[in-house]
């Protein structure tokens, strides 16, 4: 069974925060940091866009979704030429078993073999490959990369919690107006990242070892949940939080955003 495609208008979230923060730090990487993120495509068709633009594809690896975004990228301003989002559960059982199972690698390769076919028709000049929280977690996270490297030549980054949040933040405050200071707030499949800052800047964060996927395996074993699983689901959150805000700064947000 092929994973879930979404279609028409992709919900904003984790990923997607991801995606946009990316494509908007990736001039700014290459020119002056000398890192080396993005595979060079060999020179196609530009299409109908400004020859200044860099098209860049971005694809995403998360522990719940595989993204694509195409994206036409000209100074730090970012254009979105395409975005897509697959359903491909990768970190189920990792939680638990500490390993990416066979089929969650499966699935993952079978969305990033559609998606290379689209960025390649799309003529994208760079390209770029990120995994995040099950891949950290999984014992054979450095061989899935390795799988990758070598039957679609991407060589993913692997992110740490802070580049992950600090990511994330450019992203889900990218094309909001800036105040003293935000909060952003963002859920994903293994991981929760809590990040507050001003303007560009992170003032700090947190990286909750808490997601959608780690949680429910750990906590729901029942559906509809019983009302015990969801109050030790709760606490569990709660202590989370409060042992990770211990040392965030005095004052409060001036704006908050949620996904």
């Amino acid at each position: 069974m092929r994973p879930h495609m979404a279609t028409g208008a992709v919900p904003a979230g984790k990923a997607a925060h991801r995606l946009f923060g990316l494509s908007a730090a990736l001039c700014e990487l290459w020119n002056s940091r000398g890192i080396t993120l993005v595979a060079r495509m060999p020179a196609g068709d530009r299409g109908s866009r400004d020859m200044d633009a860099v098209r860049v594809a971005v694809v995403d690896i998360g522990t719940n979704s595989t993204r694509l975004l195409i994206a036409d990228v000209e100074g730090t301003a970012v254009t979105e030429v395409e975005r897509r989002t697959t359903v491909t559960n990768m970190g189920r059982g990792v939680d638990h078993t500490g390993m990416i199972c066979t089929d969650a690698v499966d699935d993952v390769c079978t969305v990033i073999g559609d998606y290379k076919a689209r960025y390649e028709e799309m003529g994208a000049d760079r390209v770029m490959a990120i995994a995040t929280s099950a891949v950290r977690d999984a014992v054979n996270g450095e061989a899935f990369i390795a799988e990758l490297r070598e039957r679609f030549g991407l060589d993913a980054r692997l992110l740490t919690g802070e580049e992950e949040a600090h990511l994330t933040y450019l992203g889900a405050t990218a094309h909001r107006s800036e105040a003293d200071s935000t909060l952003v707030f963002d859920i994903g499949g293994g991981s929760t990242e809590l990040i507050l800052g001003s303007g560009k800047e992170v003032d700090f964060h947190a990286s909750l070892q808490a997601g959608t996927i780690r949680q429910s395996e750990r906590y729901l074993t029942t559906d509809p949940p019983d009302p015990h699983e969801l109050e030790d689901l709760a606490a569990d959150i709660r202590n989370l939080i409060d042992r990770a805000t211990e040392a965030q700064p005095n004052g409060r947000p001036a704006q908050a955003i949620a996904a």
